[in-house]
């Protein structure tokens, strides 16, 4: 994949995103500037979410999805690949420490 089909690629998956999260504001009647003085952003820069034009990180994208009562799933399912294998993403536990071949398997604090 050359740069400019990546860059692209996300610019539409950023529309994408940002058009999910406005359907679930509209779906539940809140303006704009509630949902921006609930997340602690100006309208403006919600609207900017919304439209693509400015990159929603990880952390803001929680923080909007708490905003308006549902899961970051809710608003990426549409990319994942059901079709992907599960086994070629290693299982997480969380508190698990990870352990490499080669490697002791606790490193002493």
């Amino acid at each position: 994949m050359n740069q400019d089909s990546l860059k692209n690629s996300t610019a539409e998956m950023d529309i994408r995103i940002g058009s999910r999260i406005r359907h679930f504001r509209n779906a539940q009647a809140m303006s704009q500037s509630t949902l921006a003085g609930k997340v602690g952003v100006s309208f403006q820069q919600l609207q900017k979410y919304e439209k693509g034009t400015n990159r929603i990180s990880a952390s803001a994208l929680i923080i909007i999805c708490k905003a308006l009562a549902i899961t970051p799933n809710d608003v990426l399912d549409q990319f994942i690949d059901d079709d992907a294998p599960s086994s070629a993403v290693p299982e997480f536990v969380a508190g698990a420490a990870l352990v490499a071949p080669g490697l002791p398997d606790r490193i002493a604090a």
